[in-house]
């Protein structure tokens, strides 16, 4: 897992997750892999509100969004 302390090379990360009426959604399981090795990076979960966020390095990530009763989704993204 990431250690936090040291923020000087990471970049924030964060949004809100809502169903197709717009209704924020809580509990999402999200977990982050490296795109190069898939190697787990860090772990969030949204909020009563569908808001998370996260601090990881800067690098190319794949995000995996979970929670029972929806579907699955997932996308690349750089953190610059």
């Amino acid at each position: 897992m990431i250690n936090q302390d040291n923020f000087e090379s990471q970049n924030g990360t964060d949004s809100v997750i809502c169903d197709e009426k717009l209704n924020p959604i809580m509990g999402v399981k999200i977990n982050v892999y490296k795109k190069e090795n898939g190697e787990l990076v860090a772990v969030s979960q949204s909020d009563s509100e569908g808001h998370w966020n996260l601090m990881i390095p800067k690098g190319e990530y794949i995000f995996l969004f979970e929670k029972d009763g929806f579907i699955t989704a997932s996308f690349e993204r750089t953190v610059e």
